[in-house]
């Protein structure tokens, strides 16, 4: 989009193109966690982060009560999904810390009864991630943030200009 194009939009308009994006990568990341892929559930958090901050920031673009409240799904969501994402972050911690050590120290179960303990312990950490993209709960996140991105409940201020309504809203935080 040309700069005469992005001056002429609404800060409402800036502000759904994005919610909009990041709630269609949610739902690729919702596939991709229930296919096992990797870093999936990493890039399923940082999805609802964004989505998360994007709802803190702009605000008072927002009908304010129905933002805080997709927030704060979101941040139940997130906090599901963080005993999953904890422990990839442990193993890939350990395994670099034990590829960082001479071969001759960490040969056999050195190398192996760490990594066997934590798949032991990611197996119901993953099931308990999709036990909550399979929750109601969830289920109720999605429609509602689907919903909420295709006839988000604006505020005046979402009408006005992008290139004077956004930079002020990002200087805050």
């Amino acid at each position: 989009m040309g700069s005469s194009a992005r001056k002429s939009c609404s800060a409402g308009e800036v502000l759904q193109s994005y919610l909009t994006e990041h709630a269609e990568r949610l739902a690729t990341r919702d596939t991709e966690v229930r296919a096992d892929e990797p870093d999936a559930i990493h890039q399923m958090r940082v999805e609802s982060r964004r989505l998360r901050t994007a709802l803190a920031v702009y605000r008072p673009l927002l009908d304010a009560e129905q933002a805080r409240e997709l927030q704060a799904e979101l941040t139940w969501f997130g906090r599901a999904l963080s005993p999953a994402r904890d422990l990839e972050v442990v193993e890939e911690h350990l395994t670099e810390a034990i590829t960082a050590e001479p071969r001759s120290l960490t040969a056999g179960p050195v190398r192996m009864l760490p990594k066997r303990r934590i798949r032991e312990a990611a197996e119901p950490a993953h099931a308990a991630a999709l036990a909550a993209l399979d929750d109601p709960r969830y289920v109720a996140l999605r429609e509602r943030l689907d919903a909420f991105v295709s006839d988000p409940p604006w505020s005046e201020k979402a009408h006005r200009p992008a290139g004077k309504v956004l930079p002020k809203r990002l200087a805050k935080p």
